[in-house]
């Protein structure tokens, strides 16, 4: 289950001293392989010696542009916040349904990206944006650190609660 926040708070993740990365989604799905390279470009830049979590990050970064790109009317939005200990991966649509994990299935070509994207990410949820649509969060711990913990009212695993 992916997590239904009714309000983001603040987290250490996105504390001061992390780098930052906004850019558009267009309703393109030929502009995902964009978005990936400048997200690796900027992982890069990030984690100079390599942190071990990138490839995770790109996948993520991808799945999560294509369910924007595929599953809404407008373009997305793409935010990376990166420091040491992992990376937050936010895109915003404008599409109020909340995105459900489908169980994969021999017969259809889709459905698999929210089931990776809750098998790579320490956490994942949905914030409501108030105007209609909403954003999908992404934490990716990086490797060698240990999994960051979430700070408190924040999902340590999809669709579990902590105090």
């Amino acid at each position: 289950m992916i997590h239904l926040a009714p309000q983001r708070r603040p987290t250490r993740r996105e504390r001061p001293g992390g780098r930052r990365l906004d850019l558009t989604i267009p309703p393109d799905p030929r502009e995902i392989v964009r978005l990936r390279a400048a997200a690796r470009c900027f992982l890069q830049r990030c984690h100079p010696a390599g942190c071990g979590h990138i490839a995770d990050v790109l996948l993520v970064v991808t799945e999560l542009a294509a369910n924007v790109v595929s599953h809404t009317d407008g373009p997305g939005r793409l935010v990376l916040v990166s420091c040491a200990e992992g990376t937050d991966v936010r895109v915003a649509d404008s599409s109020r349904r909340v995105p459900r994990p489908q169980l994969p299935s021999a017969t259809r070509a889709s459905g698999r990206g929210l089931v990776l994207v809750r098998g790579i990410s320490s956490t994942v949820d949905v914030t409501p944006d108030g105007h209609g649509g909403k954003t999908v969060h992404a934490w990716i711990a990086a490797r060698g650190e240990g999994p960051a913990a979430p700070a408190a009212g924040h999902a340590t695993r999809p669709g579990v609660r902590e105090p």
